[in-house]
C-alpha cells in the first residue's frame, strides 16, 4: 500500500462514517430510468444512490438497462426483477407497476417521467435515439420525457462518434417535435478547461440525479418543488453544475497526515535522548540487554545449557597421572596452585587433558552448523521481545552498544573451592568461555547490525509512505486553512494520548511497508471512531469548524465555500456557445433550514431548492442551446468540439 493508496483507503473510511439524512423528501410522480447501452451501466449507482439519499420513496423508482443485443433487444430491470425483449412493452410493464403502489407512494400519478440516459459516443447511439423518440407514444397518462446525452470528449474517435448523434439529432428536429421531449447535452469537458476522467466522470451523472431531483420533489410539510426550466418539451439543454460538500478528501488527509507527523513527534519525545535523565539511553539498552562488565546474560544461559554440560566433572580430574607420587601430594597440598605447575608437576598431561576434554568439544560445538543456529535462535529470542524500533534507531545508531558487545570479554566471578579438581575445572571452564565468547561476539554484533538496518529500512518505508501522503495534499484553497488547524489538533491530541501503545503498534520491526500503513490506516480508523465531528453532517462539520474563528474569515469561508462561481463548470466546451446568452435559471439546492441557507437566501440571482439533506450544497444552472424562435444547428455550435 503506497501514500495515494492509503489516502483513498482513510478516505473510504470516512465516507462510511457520514451521516445522510432523507427526511421526509419523495419524488413527486412516478420516475422510470431509462439506461440505454452498455457504456452506461457502470454508472448507474451514481445516479441510484444520489436519488436514494434525497428521496424516501426511491425504492419505488424503476432503474432499466435496454442494450442492443444482434437485431434485437435485451431489456432488464437492474433490481433483478425480470428481463425482455421489447422494450415498448418493458416500459409499459414498469409503468403499470408504479401505478399500482399505494397512493402515498407518488402524489401526482396522472405523470410518468421517463428518464434516458445515453452514451454519445455509443455505436448504436442513432438507434437508442429513435427508440426514446417512439416510446410511449400515446397514453392516458402525462409522459414527461428527457435524454441524457453524456459526451466523451477525451479521445477523437469518441468526439466522431458524439459529433455523427449530434448531427442526427439536427437533422430530424424538426420531423420529431412531438416526441422529442428534453435533451440535456453534458460533456466530460467542462468550460474551464477541466477534462472530468476516472471516478470525476461520476459527477456529470450525479448532476443527471440533480436535474431529475429538480424536475419535481415533494419536500417536507408536503412541499412541492418544481423548476419549469428542468423540462420543456422539443427543448435541448445544458447545465452547469459545482458541489460544495463536507471535505471529506481533505479532511482524511490533514488528519491523516496529523497522526503520521505526531507519531514522528512524539517517537522522538518519549524514546529519543532525555536532556533530564542521569544517564545516556544507550546505557538503559546494555542494561534492558543484560550486557554487564566481563558477561552477557543471554550468552552465559548458552553456555550454561549448551557448552558446560560437555565438560567433564572434577571427578573425572582425579585419575590425572603426575610424575610422583610426592608431586601428587604437593600439588594437593597446595591452595594456590596454578595452571603452569600443575602442568608441570604431571608431565603435560593436564595440558593434554585440557585440550582432549575441554578445548577440543567446545571448538567442534562451536564449528557445528545446528549448534550456531541454536545459538542464533536464542540471541532473536532473548533480545528480540527486547529490542524494539526506537531501541534500534536511538540505542544501536551511535554504535556504542555493538562495540561493547565485540569488545567485551568474558571475565567470572572467583569460585574458590577446597578440591583441587574442582578448582582446577572451574579455572578450565573459564578458559574456554573465553573462547566461547570470542566466537559469539561476532553473532551478537551481527544480530544487532541487522536489527539496526532493519529499523532503517523501515524509516525510509515510513518517510517514503509520509511523503507519497503529503504529494496527495495538494488544495490551497483558502476554506483548508480551516480543516488544517482544526482536525490536526484533533489528530495530535489523540496519538498523545496513547503515544507509547501507538507507536509500537506502527513502528514493528520485520513490518513490511503495507503492514506499517495498515497499522496506521487501523490508528485513523480508531481516530474517527473516537471523535463525533468526523460523522456529523456537512451542515453541523462546518458550524463546529468555524465556531471559533473571527466574524472575518467566517465570512471569507462562506463567500469561497458557498457561493460558487457556476460558469467554468458548465458541462460544454463549444466554441460557439455563450452562456450568458443562455441562461435559464441558477439553483441552490440546498436544506433551506440550514444556518448556510440562511445566509444564501435574499439573492434575485438564484433560487433555493428545498432538499432535507445538510451533507452538501449543490449549485445548478440550466442552459437551453435553442434561439428563442427556432432550433439550435449543434454542429454549428458546436464547431470542432476541441
Amino acid at each position: 500500500m503506497n501514500g495515494r493508496e492509503l489516502v483513498e483507503d482513510c478516505t473510504r473510511l470516512l465516507k462510511v462514517e457520514q451521516k445522510v439524512d432523507t427526511g421526509s423528501n419523495r419524488a413527486l410522480y412516478p420516475v422510470i430510468l431509462v439506461f440505454f447501452g452498455e457504456k452506461t451501466q457502470p454508472f448507474v449507482s451514481a445516479v441510484r444512490d444520489t436519488l436514494e439519499d434525497n428521496w424516501n420513496n426511491s425504492k419505488f423508482l424503476k432503474y432499466l438497462s435496454i442494450v442492443k443485443d444482434g437485431d434485437g433487444f435485451l431489456c432488464r430491470d437492474l433490481d433483478g426483477k425480470g428481463e425482455g425483449s421489447d422494450p415498448e412493452r418493458f416500459l409499459e410493464q414498469a409503468v403499470v407497476e408504479m401505478l399500482a403502489t399505494e397512493d402515498y407512494v407518488f402524489e401526482d400519478k396522472n405523470r410518468v417521467k421517463f428518464e434516458f440516459i445515453l452514451c454519445g459516443e455509443d455505436e448504436d447511439g442513432e438507434t437508442y435515439y429513435r427508440l426514446m423518440l417512439e416510446l410511449n407514444r400515446s397514453h392516458s397518462y402525462s409522459v414527461l420525457k428527457t435524454l441524457y446525452l453524456m459526451m466523451d470528449e477525451s479521445d477523437k474517435e469518441k468526439k466522431l462518434a458524439t459529433r455523427r448523434l449530434l448531427s442526427y439529432i439536427t437533422e430530424h428536429r424538426e420531423t420529431t417535435r412531438e416526441e422529442l421531449g428534453t435533451v440535456y447535452l453534458l460533456s466530460n469537458y467542462l468550460k474551464n478547461g477541466t477534462m472530468l476522467k476516472g471516478e470525476r466522470l461520476r459527477l456529470n451523472y450525479r448532476l443527471v440525479a440533480n436535474i431529475i431531483l429538480l424536475g419535481g420533489n415533494r419536500g417536507a410539510g408536503g412541499r412541492q418543488e418544481k423548476i419549469q426550466a428542468v423540462y420543456q418539451n422539443d427543448c435541448i439543454k445544458t447545465a452547469a453544475y459545482a458541489l460544495v460538500e463536507k471535505q471529506i478528501r481533505n479532511i482524511a488527509i490533514v488528519s491523516l497526515l496529523g497522526v503520521m507527523e505526531a507519531l514522528e513527534d512524539q517517537g522522538e519525545l518519549v524514546f529519543g535522548p532525555d536532556p533530564t535523565r542521569n544517564f545516556a539511553y544507550t546505557d538503559d539498552l546494555k542494561k534492558r540487554l543484560g550486557i554487564q562488565p566481563g558477561r552477557i546474560n543471554c550468552l552465559e544461559e548458552i553456555f550454561r545449557n549448551e557448552i558446560a554440560v560437555i565438560l567433564p566433572r572434577a571427578d573425572e580430574l582425579e585419575g590425572l597421572p603426575y610424575l610422583s607420587e610426592k608431586d601428587a601430594k604437593d600439588v594437593h597440598r597446595d591452595k594456590n596452585i596454578n595452571w603452569n605447575v600443575l602442568n608441570a608437576r604431571t608431565g603435560g598431561n593436564w595440558e593434554l587433558f585440557y585440550q582432549s576434554a575441554f578445548e577440543e568439544p567446545v571448538a567442534k560445538k562451536m564449528a557445528d552448523p545446528v549448534f550456531q543456529e541454536t545459538c542464533v535462535k536464542q540471541i532473536r529470542a532473548a533480545w528480540g521481545e527486547k529490542l524494539g524500533y526506537f531501541d534500534a534507531i536511538y540505542g544501536l545508531k551511535d554504535g556504542d552498544v555493538i562495540r561493547s558487545v565485540e569488545e567485551l570479554e568474558s571475565v567470572s566471578p572467583r569460585r574458590g573451592s577446597d578440591s583441587l579438581e574442582e578448582r582446577m575445572c572451574f579455572e578450565a571452564e573459564d578458559k574456554v568461555k573465553k573462547v566461547f565468547y570470542e566466537g559469539m561476539r561476532s553473532l551478537l554484533a551481527d544480530y544487532l547490525r541487522q536489527v539496526l538496518r532493519e529499523a532503517e529500512r523501515l524509516s525510509a518505508d515510513y518517510e517514503k509512505l509520509l511523503s507519497e501522503v503529503r504529494q496527495e495534499d495538494m488544495d490551497d484553497r483558502m476554506e483548508k486553512k480551516t480543516i488544517e488547524r482544526y482536525y490536526r489538533n484533533i489528530a495530535e491530541t489523540f496519538v498523545k494520548k496513547n503515544a507509547e501503545k501507538e507507536l509500537r503498534q506502527v513502528f514493528r520491526l520485520g513490518y513490511s511497508q503495507e503492514a506499517m500503513a495498515e497499522a496506521v490506516r487501523g490508528l485513523f480508523s480508531q481516530l474517527i471512531r473516537e471523535n463525533e465531528v468526523y460523522s456529523l453532517s456537512f451542515e453541523e462539520e462546518r458550524e463546529q469548524r468555524l465556531a471559533n474563528v473571527s466574524d472575518e474569515e467566517r465570512e471569507l469561508t462562506d463567500t469561497n465555500e458557498l457561493e460558487k462561481e457556476i460558469e467554468g463548470n458548465g458541462r460544454l466546451h463549444w466554441n460557439r456557445f455563450t452562456y450568458a446568452n443562455h441562461i435559464r435559471g441558477t439553483y441552490y439546492l440546498v436544506n433551506k433550514d440550514a444556518e448556510y441557507a440562511k445566509r444564501l437566501s435574499g439573492s434575485v440571482e438564484y433560487s433555493l431548492f428545498h432538499l432535507n439533506r445538510k451533507d452538501c450544497i449543490e449549485k445548478i444552472a440550466i442552459y437551453d442551446l435553442d434561439p428563442m424562435n427556432g432550433y439550435c444547428d449543434l454542429i454549428e455550435m458546436a464547431g470542432e468540439m476541441q
